[in-house]
């Protein structure tokens, strides 16, 4: 589903955030 590709992103997103 989107959704999880969607997540997975995000949470790519926050680790490189961090």
């Amino acid at each position: 589903m989107i959704y999880q590709y969607f997540n997975q992103y995000w949470m790519r997103t926050a680790l490189h955030h961090q």
